[in-house]
């Protein structure tokens, strides 16, 4: 299984660019909203990856692997995306990852802003959502937020409101946002 091979090669178009335009050979990757097993893979020709996966439910995600006998390459610890500057220090990581999972949190938009300051200045946050979700959802459980492309700006919206998160990153990070699909793939360049 993809998730826990240790020898499993990365496969993300979105993060192979991050990291060929980094040009180092050791690079930090911080997976956001990771759930049990990290999604992302574990190597790659060239780098050596340094993988720290995060979830808020990473305890009970813990219990039932124990309960499995799973053993992860990378083990998921507990952190919310809205409290990753309590407890990381910023500028740690070269690049800041999240799959389908932002649309989860209590304010993407923190998440998001916390990512960039979790990367050094050059480092990237690589987003991977679901267009809309929250929406077809009924913004009901887990699905709280739509994240969108409009005109080529990342949009983030709920029933209270939308954010241009393009807009609102301008000062500290360049944002590149297209529809690729149903989903919504960021690729933001920290300042």
């Amino acid at each position: 299984m993809y998730r826990t091979d240790p020898d499993a090669v990365l496969r993300s178009p979105l993060v192979i660019r991050a990291l060929e335009r980094m040009g180092k050979p050791d690079v930090a990757i911080l997976d956001v909203g990771a759930g049990a097993l990290t999604n992302l893979g574990k190597t790659y020709p060239g780098y050596r990856l340094r993988i720290i996966a995060v979830d808020p439910l990473a305890d009970h995600y813990d219990e039932l692997l124990r309960k499995h006998s799973v053993s992860p390459p990378v083990r998921t610890i507990r952190c919310e995306g809205e409290r990753l500057l309590k407890r990381f220090d910023r500028g740690t990581f070269d690049i800041a990852h999240a799959n389908n999972a932002l649309d989860h949190a209590y304010n993407p938009v923190r998440v998001i802003r916390n990512m960039v300051r979790m990367v050094r200045p050059g480092g990237y946050i690589i987003l991977r959502h679901r267009r809309n979700e929250g929406m077809a959802e009924g913004y009901r459980g887990l699905h709280q937020w739509d994240f969108d492309v409009v005109n080529g700006a990342f949009m983030i919206r709920h029933a209270r409101g939308e954010v241009n998160v393009s807009h609102a990153l301008f000062r500290e990070a360049t944002t590149e946002a297209a529809l690729v699909g149903d989903e919504v793939h960021c690729f933001i360049t920290r300042r």
